[in-house]
């Protein structure tokens, strides 16, 4: 009789994991008395068939996720087909009285001849997206190039070994920044939201377009002889379009990276951010942000502030009490809360 194949393990596979339940292995052996050791050791054993489970479970389910996308694939095709002035379908106009007025619609065979694209549909998008737009703010010309953008679709599922990995293509039409007609980026992940590498393609920027780049002169004087010379220098700025950089997540604990494995930590967390907006939320919600109708978590809203004027006494009471705000708070990753700030949920906004 032959023993019947095991499952194999989820959990613990990420490093975090792993140090915490040694950490717990360590602390059980140094209990006493002896009784006590082994009912700890006896509960951890069931404690760690719970985590594992669950790992389990949600790699059942990122599996299953990935596969819906997949057979979504065939709509976004044509919805970016649709946004680039393609003819309209009979069965795609259902229901229409309940949009359209009988004067409009007596017009309609007139209108459906003579369909054109949509303008600045994905700019449009993206603008009314918090943390894209953000993304996006900084650095003018990325608005004036995501106008030529066309059609961003996704592509998953095609390694089974790595369900959560899927990657994002951008089609653009000629424009005056780059001679690319396609950019791609892939999320190569430890688990959903756990980046461990980010694959991008390399831009061909026309000669001083480049967006992720600047250049910046400086003068300086001699010292001893009053000689001036100016010194030029290529330093990085903000652009979406840094999503497409090929980025590797620096190994470690945070506390024993160097200042620039931090930076290298927080770009490939960010770019992750970013890469979700578009898979998770923009393509498949893309109407309710062109339209500007889907609620945007993404920092404050209105509501969480009220005048100054109507602020009380009190206030000022406790403002040598209160605790001084290191940093701002971060943000729902890749522009919607999901709840809670687990890491590994959301990709870390540094």
């Amino acid at each position: 009789m032959t023993d019947a194949p095991t499952t194999q393990k989820k959990y613990p596979t990420m490093p975090e994991d792993i140090e915490s339940e040694q950490k717990i292995v360590d602390e059980i052996k140094n209990q006493s008395p002896l009784s006590l050791k082994l009912k700890l050791f006896g509960i951890n054993h069931n404690l760690l068939q719970i985590k594992d489970f669950e790992a389990q479970q949600q790699n059942e389910i990122t599996i299953l996720d990935m596969k819906t996308r997949k057979e979504c694939q065939p709509d976004v095709e044509r919805l970016n087909e649709l946004i680039n002035g393609a003819q309209i379908k009979e069965e795609e106009l259902t229901n229409l009285s309940e949009y359209f007025t009988e004067e409009e619609l007596a017009k309609k065979d007139e209108l459906l001849a003579g369909v054109k694209p949509i303008e600045d549909y994905w700019l449009k998008c993206i603008q009314n997206h918090g943390a894209l737009n953000e993304a996006i703010s900084d650095n003018e010309n990325d608005a004036v190039a995501l106008k030529s953008l066309q059609k961003v679709e996704y592509i998953c599922g095609e390694d089974a070994e790595r369900p959560a990995d899927f990657s994002l293509k951008f089609y653009f039409a000629e424009n005056e920044f780059f001679t690319n007609d396609v950019l791609t980026v892939k999320l190569i992940l430890k688990e959903p939201r756990e980046p461990s590498k980010i694959e991008g393609t390399e831009i061909n920027w026309k000669e001083g377009k480049c967006l992720t780049k600047k250049t910046v002169s400086k003068k300086q004087r001699n010292k001893k002889t009053g000689a001036q010379r100016t010194v030029t220098k290529t330093e990085d700025c903000n652009s979406l379009f840094k999503i497409f950089d090929t980025l590797e997540m620096p190994e470690g604990k945070d506390e024993d990276m160097d200042e620039e494995e931090q930076a290298l930590q927080g770009d490939v967390y960010s770019h992750c951010d970013w890469a979700y907006a578009f898979f998770d939320e923009l393509i498949p919600f893309s109407m309710e942000y062109y339209l500007g109708v889907k609620k945007d978590e993404y920092g404050e809203d209105d509501e969480d502030f009220e005048d100054e004027d109507d602020l009380g006494d009190d206030e000022d009471d406790d403002e040598d009490d209160a605790p001084k705000a290191k940093g701002k708070k971060a943000k729902a990753k890749g522009g919607a809360a999901k709840g809670g700030d687990d890491p590994k949920k959301e990709c870390k906004q540094q």
